[in-house]
């Protein structure tokens, strides 16, 4: 019978059954269920503030590449995202705080730790949309003196925006960028080229914002040939300032992997859950299947340590050095890398 209760617990409330909470997957001893959806709140300033007083704050610390100094604050300021990518689920309906939740929450969080937050995490998934309101966040972010990091699309990042950001505290931008691939850019649905990626971390450079780039590694539409093309192209055209290699999932819900069962490429979900062989899974449980029909698991993990290597060569160490010396966060991601590689 479908939940009737509300999206949130109230303190004196008792836990609810597993079954009984709808929106989730879960799994008993000897079966897996996906219980039903659940009806998507509209208005996200109805949501309660977040109870960061509840949290050990001192045994957390951020990414090493947005750890910009303490007291620090993840912040989402926005739900869902306003591209359409096909291996993605986030989008469908983009729900905004308003400026005033926001200041609100700011003014709870500088009260909590009785001292001005140095470092906002924005995890907003494509934060620079609407412009308008991306400019007064910025602001209002200048107003309590933090520095942030954001994650954004490259086809939503203009130069006008980028100083306007820059100027009022963001020192890191965090761009998806994928592929480097215009046909596997165009398969899954992203809005841009090879060209206009370029273009986007040539103005964070010249505005002097760290740039992060991530890609994915084995992709339904990827070879052993495209993965490395993707990664020199990376290295000698995009140049971000740090980048991150990831095994492509197909994930449940997302148009890729409905293609994906439909080929047969990857199970159904259901048989996910029940899987524990090592060819068959990327990472730990939960287990996820290999999206790629011509390379193998242990292809992929290879071909993303190779990506990891090729990218952090001695000479990009040295330049991260060279960048870190304005910038002491940095020096905790050289350390990471240094050790990972």
């Amino acid at each position: 019978m479908p939940c009737t209760r509300p999206t949130t617990l109230q303190p004196d409330e008792p836990y609810l059954d597993t079954a009984e909470i709808n929106g989730i997957a879960w799994k008993s001893p000897s079966q897996a269920f996906i219980n039903a959806g659940w009806n998507t709140i509209e208005n996200i300033d109805a949501l309660p503030m977040p109870a960061y007083d509840l949290a050990k704050w001192e045994r957390y610390a951020p990414s090493a590449h947005r750890d910009l100094g303490r007291p620090f604050l993840p912040l989402i300021t926005a739900r869902g995202c306003p591209n359409s990518c096909s291996y993605c689920v986030v989008h469908g309906r983009y729900r905004l705080h308003s400026i005033e939740y926001i200041d609100k929450l700011l003014r709870a969080s500088t009260e909590m730790y009785d001292a001005a937050i140095r470092n906002i995490i924005v995890w907003d998934d494509t934060f620079t949309v609407p412009e308008g309101r991306c400019n007064r966040l910025a602001e209002l972010f200048f107003q309590y003196g933090a520095g942030y990091t954001i994650n954004t699309s490259t086809w939503f990042w203009s130069r006008e925006q980028a100083r306007i950001l820059k100027d009022s505290g963001c020192e890191v931008v965090f761009f998806g960028v994928e592929s480097c691939d215009p046909d596997v850019l165009k398969n899954f649905g992203r809005r841009t080229t090879p060209r206009e990626i370029e273009k986007a971390f040539r103005i964070a450079r010249d505005c002097e914002i760290l740039t992060v780039g991530s890609v994915m590694v084995g992709t339904p539409y990827d070879t052993r040939e495209t993965i490395e093309r993707n990664v020199n192209y990376l290295i000698e055209n995009i140049q971000p300032d740090l980048a991150f290699f990831s095994h492509f999932a197909a994930t449940p819900g997302s148009a890729c992997y409905r293609e994906c069962v439909i080929k047969g490429v990857v199970p159904p979900y259901r048989d996910w859950l029940s899987r524990t062989d090592s060819e068959f899974c990327l990472t730990p449980p939960p287990y996820t299947p290999s999206a790629n029909r011509g390379l193998s698991k242990n292809e992929i993990d290879e071909l993303v340590n190779w990506a990891y290597r090729r990218f952090y060569t001695q000479t990009r160490m040295e330049m991260l050095y060279e960048l870190s010396k304005g910038r002491s966060f940095l020096k905790g991601a050289i350390s990471r890398i240094e050790r990972a590689i």
